[in-house]
């Protein structure tokens, strides 16, 4: 989407904001919930909650008839698999984990795909990146009042 000449940086903050309540709000839930229920059941019905204000979103714009169509239906697989173990072990670290340091790793997993895409993918890392991930890791490894 090109950038908009009458852009709304409030609007923009707002969301981002309520992206971030969101979120956290999740993630308390599952924290809360984590003592008597299965990583499994909390991505089960994590998926099962998030597929409907998709289809809702999708039926409005008039786009849900060829909404699961694909021309590349393993890559599709593949990718979706990926995604749903990823949220588990997520969940699962969330249930296993002090809040605060899973927010911390959730806030490095941008500095990890700079590090990651310079060593799997051959991606040259420019001199001012690379300096800020480092600064990044620094930040976010070095968790205030751990014992």
């Amino acid at each position: 989407m090109p950038f908009e000449d009458n852009a709304n940086p409030i609007r923009g903050i707002v969301l981002k904001l309520s992206s971030i309540l969101a979120f956290l709000c999740m993630q308390t839930c599952i924290k809360l919930a984590g003592a008597g229920i299965a990583p499994g059941q909390v991505t089960f019905y994590r998926s099962l909650f998030g597929i409907v204000p998709i289809i809702v979103y999708l039926a409005w714009r008039h786009e849900l008839k060829g909404a699961y169509r694909t021309k590349r239906p393993v890559g599709h697989f593949l990718r979706s698999l990926i995604g749903i173990t990823s949220m588990g072990m997520g969940f699962y670290g969330l249930m296993h984990l002090p809040l605060p340091e899973v927010i911390a790793l959730g806030y490095a997993m941008p500095l990890l795909s700079v590090v990651f895409a310079a060593l799997f993918l051959g991606k040259s890392c420019g001199s001012i990146a690379g300096r800020l991930s480092v600064s990044g890791f620094s930040g976010c490894w070095s968790f205030p009042g751990r014992n």
